[in-house]
């Protein structure tokens, strides 16, 4: 079996389909692709293809969710908050706790931008699925191979839009909660919320706190963790990291508390309280994949890159 040639993708490699032997019948053309685009209620995905036209490429896999937000305050309750008898904004959290909410201000909310786009950027470019080697449907010849067909595995991206045009699949509600000092006995924290039921909305809801403790990594955990939870709306939905690696209780439960953390050598996961990445994170794209491909989704691998 020849080697990719020099300076290519490792991940590329040659295909050993007779079948596809068969369709190859000259340099840099593509057999017939899967599905290139496929709509979600949730989301978005693209695929493309390789040419062979150039070195030997994986194939790109990548999520689109478009979304808009809303600013809540006592100035925009945008259906969601209400009013309290001396006029201050007020909302339940995914714990049903009451928070007063504070007004966002010209420093506040490109703060929230700026990290909720970095929150998604967490996302993007971390998996490489692994092409099953029966699977021959994104596989092309390419000239530097002399013409032996490359069989690609698939680059896994992430894309936030905020388009008018187009539908939205998501509604983040983007809230300052007033909290208390750490050190209070009072002290709660908002605890954020990403609602996927469908059945009298137009969109999946996203419920994100702004939290006042001068701790960004922590806004950047709690809003990857809940961008995660729309990566695999149309998935498994039991996406915490107990769930996904059996702890038991999380099939019936999957927001107990024990199901945000990991078994012994495990590190913190982004599904519970950390940032670590499995490749159990990946079954967005491996849920995306098999839509494209007609290949079930647990014959891809997911490498974390």
């Amino acid at each position: 079996m020849p080697n990719p040639p020099a300076g290519t993708n490792p991940s590329a490699r040659p295909s050993t389909d007779d079948e596809l032997l068969k369709l190859v019948t000259s340099f840099g053309v593509a057999p017939a692709a899967p599905q290139e685009q496929v709509e979600t209620p949730y989301f978005s995905s693209t695929l493309e293809v390789p040419t062979g036209l150039a070195a030997p490429q994986n194939a790109k896999l990548t999520i689109t969710v478009n979304y808009s937000v809303w600013f809540v305050d006592r100035n925009t309750l945008a259906g969601r908050a209400v009013r309290d008898n001396v006029g201050n904004a007020v909302m339940r959290d995914g714990s049903r706790t009451l928070f007063r909410l504070l007004d966002w201000d010209s420093r506040a909310w490109p703060y929230f931008k700026r990290q909720f786009e970095k929150a998604a950027e967490f996302w993007n470019n971390r998996f490489r699925l692994r092409t099953p080697d029966e699977y021959s449907g994104l596989s092309y010849p390419t000239l530097g191979g002399a013409g032996v067909p490359w069989r690609p595995d698939v680059d896994c991206y992430l894309r936030l839009t905020t388009n008018a045009k187009i539908p939205t699949q998501l509604v983040v509600y983007a809230v300052r909660p007033e909290t208390f000092d750490g050190g209070d006995p009072n002290y709660r924290e908002f605890r954020a919320i990403t609602s996927l039921h469908r059945s009298h909305r137009p969109a999946a809801e996203m419920f994100l706190p702004m939290n006042l403790k001068g701790d960004s990594a922590h806004d950047l955990q709690v809003f990857a963790h809940e961008i995660g939870h729309v990566i695999d709306a149309n998935g498994f939905r039991r996406d915490h990291i107990g769930s996904r690696l059996g702890t038991q209780g999380c099939f019936e439960d999957d927001n107990a508390p024990v199901c945000y953390n990991e078994p012994p050598g495990v590190p913190p996961n982004i599904m519970g309280i950390g940032m670590g990445l499995l490749p159990v994170n990946a079954d967005g794209w491996q849920t995306a994949i098999e839509k494209h491909t007609g290949v079930s989704k647990f014959k891809w691998e997911a490498v974390v890159r």
